[in-house]
């Protein structure tokens, strides 16, 4: 779990120092169009000859790949333990049947609602109703 975490660190930072670096200099104005803001990926804004783009763009994969192995890890194990008691199994199978379960929603999102921007609006709203409406008042329900 370690080794995930500081995996997890180097690779956000990486990406927030390339992405810092990525974003200033007189070459990128014209890239911001008439609206004056950015595409919602803002790495297509980069031509795929530039060097920087290419390292932030294989910087953003990393930290994907890493992110996604350590919440598959935990969610693994939640799951594991809810069901069976506990958190390991094992069988190769069950655990690519459930990384398959976990994959599959957010894979065919991805291919059906490619907007990440506006997703990532809904999701976050969503979320933030849940956290500060919804879960204080379930908790105080369940209390009393």
């Amino acid at each position: 779990m370690f080794t995930g975490y500081v995996c997890v660190f180097l690779t956000y930072a990486c990406a927030g120092t390339f992405g810092y670096l990525g974003f200033i200099g007189a070459s990128f104005a014209d890239k911001i169009g008439e609206t004056g803001e950015i595409q919602q990926n803002c790495l297509n804004m980069f031509g795929t000859t530039n060097l920087l783009a290419t390292t932030i763009r294989f910087s953003a994969f990393c930290q994907l790949l890493i992110v996604n192995a350590l919440l598959f890890a935990m969610e693994r194990a939640q799951i594991l333990l809810l069901f069976t008691g506990k958190q390991e199994t094992d069988s190769q199978t069950v655990n690519i049947l459930m990384n398959i379960g976990l994959l599959l929603p957010a894979f065919m999102l991805a291919i059906w609602y490619p907007n990440v921007g506006a997703l990532a609006a809904l999701l976050g709203s969503f979320s933030t109703m849940l956290v500060i409406y919804i879960l204080p008042m379930a908790t105080h329900l369940k209390m009393t």
